[in-house]
């Protein structure tokens, strides 16, 4: 499928709603060149909050899809650094230290500045606390996962001389069931739209796909 008959089958006309519990928005549909398709659709008013809850409604052609999330507290870094290997490459590794909190589900995207416009999940970067002991404090390396699909000559290292925005990321269940089967799709067939071996999993009453809001904690670092 090209381009062209991906972004004929884009709905542009739906009723799309935001609840905060006291408020309800309706969303306008927006250009926005950073992502395929480039269309969204958004709000002025509300803005997510920890501790909170948010519910979604789309209305299209007489169906109604609905889907609801919670913002969790986020979760801070102790650390993150890069290493080389050698001193003459010029690849590198980034790692992040932080205390794992009970009962948590993380995600951890980063963005290449300015090459990269939006944020993506690193690969084996969507887990739940459990993995590890209550309390414990836990290192991890970070995959660069691709960002367009399929991405020739692609490496999970990092260049070095770049600046690199790391989102630590706290989630519900739900959207961390969604992004782990979105990975797998992308290690396995590099087109997640179209899935090979099963549906992504999805927290939307009616379709297919992730409502969800992160608690976010955001730096930045120089690799070098």
């Amino acid at each position: 499928m090209d381009t062209a008959s991906l972004l004929q089958q884009v709905i542009k006309s739906a009723k799309v709603s935001v609840c905060d519990g006291e408020r309800t928005e309706f969303l306008i549909l927006g250009a926005d060149y950073n992502y395929l398709p480039p269309y969204v659709y958004y709000g002025e008013e509300l803005k997510g909050e920890p501790g909170k809850s948010y519910f979604l409604q789309i209305e299209y052609d007489g169906k109604i899809l609905s889907a609801e999330t919670h913002i969790p507290q986020p979760a801070t870094l102790d650390s993150c650094w890069f290493e080389k290997t050698q001193p003459s490459d010029t690849l590198g590794s980034i790692y992040v230290r932080f205390q794992n909190v009970p009962d948590s589900y993380y995600q951890i995207a980063t963005r290449v500045v300015p090459e990269e416009t939006v944020f993506t999940p690193c690969l084996f970067a969507n887990f739940p606390s459990a993995r590890f002991g209550k309390d414990e404090t836990v290192t991890m390396k970070l995959n660069k996962c691709p960002v367009l699909f399929p991405e020739q000559d692609f490496e999970t290292a990092f260049k070095t001389d770049k600046q690199v925005q790391i989102k630590f990321r706290t989630q519900t269940k739900e959207s961390c069931d969604f992004w782990t089967t979105w990975q797998n799709e992308i290690l396995n067939a590099q087109n997640p739209v179209f899935p090979a071996n099963s549906n992504l999993k999805s927290n939307i009453r009616g379709g297919i796909g992730v409502w969800c809001g992160y608690g976010t904690y955001k730096v930045t670092i120089q690799t070098r």
